[in-house]
C-alpha cells in the first residue's frame, strides 16, 4: 500500500487487491465449510453417547437399538448448511469492511498507521460477532439434538432448566422448572424451547414418568390446605354415570384439574361433587371421607385424569381396601375411560408394589430392544398393570380406548404376549 517512506498516504490497483481478497475469501469459506461438517459430526456423537449413557444410568436402558448417529444425517446436512450460510455472509461482510476501510483511508488521504487502527476495531468487531455466532449455533445445535432424541425414544415433555446463575435473564429465570410439551410454544422469546433463544443456556430435561408416578389420583392421604379448599356443593335428586363423567370432564378440561362426584350406588343420591382439584389429584373433602368410609351405603365415585391414564395406585389403595367404595371411575381427557370394581380380596401394598416392579422391568425391557417408545409405556403401563391385578382376582377392570390409544395397546400387548 505504501507508495514511499516518507508518504503519510497510499496508493495502489485496488481492483486488483481487492480481486485478490475475495478469492482468498471464497479459499477460506471452502475450508471453514468441511470444518463446519467435522465439528458437528464429533459434537453429535459425543451428545449421542452423552445421551445414552445419561438414559442408562438414570433407568437402566440401553438405548443403542433406538438411538444411533446414523438417524441424524439429514438434520446434520441441514444444519452444515445453516452455518456455512452464516459463514459466508460473514465473510462477505467481513471483506466489506476492508474494502470500505481501504477506500475510505484513501479517499481521507490517511497513513497506513490509521488505516492499521482502523482495521483492528473492524477486525475486533467482526471477532466478537463470529464468537456470538459460534456459541449461538453450539447452543442450538444442543438443542435441536436433545429435542430430536428425546421425541425419538417417546419424551414428549419437558421442564425447563436454567443455569442457576447470575447471568440468567429474567425471563428465563421465571421460567426455571416450567413444564412444556415437545412441539408447543414456550413463555421464552418467540415461544423457542431452552437453548434456541440468542444467547440461551438453558436446558429441557426430559420427563419419562411410568403409570401412577404423577399420582393422578382419588386419594385420602393428606388434606388440601384451607385456603385452597374447594367448595361442595349439591348435585340433583339422581346422578348418571354419564352426568358425573360430563361433569368432570367439562371441568377438568377448562382448568386442567381432577374434579369428583360420588353418589350412592343404589339410589344415586348425589353424596358430594369438588368443584376444583390438583393437576395430580383432587383429595378427599368431609363428606366424601365419610361416604367411602363411613358406615353408610355402598357409593360410586367419578373423576377425571387429565394425564388419560388408568386408575393409580393410590385410586387402587382406596378401592381394593374394606371400604363403601363399589366402584371408581377415571374419565382421560384424551377420550379413555377406566372402571374398576371391588371384589372383596385385599391388595395389599407389598403384592401391589412387586407386581408393578416386575411390570416395569418388562416394560424397560421393550423400550431398550427399541419395540416399543417412552411414550407407548406410559400411556399404557397403568392399564397392563390393572389388567394382570384383574386376572390375579383383586379387581373388576373395565376400559374404552379411543382409537389412536386402542393402536398403542395393540401393539404394546403384542411384545407383552398380553
Amino acid at each position: 500500500f505504501l507508495a514511499g517512506r516518507r508518504s503519510p498516504s497510499f496508493t495502489g490497483d485496488n481492483e486488483a487487491w481487492f480481486t485478490r481478497l475475495r478469492a482468498k475469501e471464497r479459499e477460506l469459506e471452502a475450508v471453514a465449510s468441511g470444518m463446519v461438517r467435522e465439528v458437528l459430526d464429533l459434537e453429535s456423537k459425543r451428545h449421542t453417547e452423552r445421551f445414552s449413557k445419561d438414559v442408562q444410568a438414570a433407568f437402566g436402558i440401553d438405548l443403542r437399538a433406538v438411538v444411533r448417529q446414523e438417524d441424524l444425517g439429514g438434520y446434520l446436512d441441514d444444519a452444515a448448511a445453516r452455518n456455512t450460510s452464516l459463514i459466508k455472509s460473514l465473510s462477505q461482510d467481513t471483506v466489506k469492511r476492508i474494502e470500505q476501510a481501504v477506500l475510505a483511508a484513501k479517499l481521507d488521504g490517511r497513513s497506513a498507521r490509521d488505516l492499521r487502527k482502523e482495521l483492528q476495531k473492524q477486525f475486533g468487531i467482526v471477532s466478537r460477532r463470529a464468537d456470538l455466532i459460534a456459541q449461538d449455533q453450539m447452543a442450538k445445535l444442543t438443542a435441536d439434538l436433545n429435542e430430536r432424541r428425546q421425541q425419538q425414544v417417546g419424551v414428549k415433555e419437558y421442564d425447563w432448566l436454567t443455569s442457576h446463575d447470575e447471568r440468567v435473564r429474567p425471563l428465563h429465570k421465571s421460567l426455571d422448572g416450567t413444564r412444556y410439551q415437545w412441539g408447543k410454544p414456550t413463555g421464552a422469546e418467540d415461544g423457542l424451547p431452552p437453548g434456541k433463544p440468542i444467547r440461551c443456556r438453558c436446558v429441557a430435561i426430559g420427563v419419562v414418568e411410568f403409570g401412577d408416578s404423577k399420582k393422578s389420583s382419588v386419594r385420602s392421604a393428606g388434606a388440601t390446605p384451607a385456603a385452597e379448599e374447594p367448595k361442595t356443593v349439591a348435585l340433583s335428586e339422581t346422578t348418571t354415570d354419564e352426568e358425573a363423567r360430563d361433569y368432570v370432564l367439562e371441568r377438568g378440561r377448562k382448568d386442567g384439574n381432577e374434579h369428583l362426584v360420588i353418589f350412592e350406588k343404589e339410589t344415586r343420591r348425589a353424596i358430594t361433587r369438588r368443584t376444583s382439584g390438583q393437576a395430580a389429584h383432587v383429595g378427599l373433602d368431609d363428606a366424601a371421607q365419610a361416604a367411602i368410609y363411613g358406615k353408610g351405603p355402598g357409593v360410586v365415585a367419578h373423576h377425571n385424569h387429565p394425564s388419560g391414564r388408568s386408575l393409580s395406585g393410590p385410586d387402587l389403595q382406596i378401592l381394593t381396601g374394606a371400604n363403601n367404595l363399589q366402584e371408581l371411575w377415571a374419565h382421560g381427557h384424551n377420550g379413555a375411560t377406566y372402571s374398576g370394581g371391588y371384589t372383596g380380596k385385599l391388595l395389599r401394598p407389598k403384592l401391589y408394589q412387586r407386581r408393578r416392579a416386575a411390570l416395569k422391568k418388562r416394560f424397560l425391557g421393550l423400550i431398550s430392544e427399541g419395540k416399543i417408545t417412552a411414550a407407548d409405556a406410559d400411556a399404557t403401563f397403568g392399564h397392563f398393570l390393572n389388567k394382570e391385578l384383574a386376572r390375579l382376582g383383586y379387581l373388576r377392570y373395565e376400559y374404552d380406548f379411543p382409537e389412536d390409544l386402542a393402536a398403542i395397546e395393540q401393539k404394546v400387548a403384542k411384545w407383552l404376549g398380553d
